[in-house]
């Protein structure tokens, strides 16, 4: 298993990102730094997004990466918090702060499909074997 760290900051400089993994090349592990640290083939690689919480610096390239994959006919799923998604379909890409990626139309499906998961659900996420642990973070979050 091969995991790279793209970021572990609060904070984004030229030196430094915001959160991410990358596990294996297609499944991340947060977006705060999927478009910033990877090249686009890198970008289009990533079959599923697991995000741990609702705020900013770990949800913030899920739009762009959502364009990179429409742009070049693809898509990718998303596993978060119901809470998580909920602020991720109704501010981020809600049609007016960026695209409705969530949203499929007449000529293709959606590029990103939104997933919840619960607290100590195991679920199988592109073979892999994922555990949502409820985690104390201010917000309702997973590790």
């Amino acid at each position: 298993m091969k995991i790279r760290f793209l970021g572990a900051h609060n904070t984004e400089t030229r030196d430094t990102r915001l959160s991410g993994l990358l596990v294996n090349g297609v499944l991340a592990l947060d977006a705060g730094s999927l478009t910033s640290g990877l090249t686009l083939s890198e970008q289009l690689g990533i079959k599923a997004v697991l995000v741990t919480h609702q705020h900013y610096d770990h949800i913030k390239d899920l739009p762009l990466l959502g364009m990179n994959h429409f742009l070049n006919h693809s898509s990718f799923s998303v596993y978060c918090l119901a809470e998580t998604g909920d602020v991720i379909s109704k501010y981020l890409m809600d049609g007016n702060l960026y695209s409705e990626f969530l949203k499929k139309d007449e000529k293709r499906n959606a590029v990103i499909k939104l997933n919840t998961v619960d607290p100590y659900l195991q679920m199988q996420i592109e073979g892999y074997s994922v555990t949502p642990v409820p985690v104390s973070h201010g917000v309702p979050s997973v590790g």
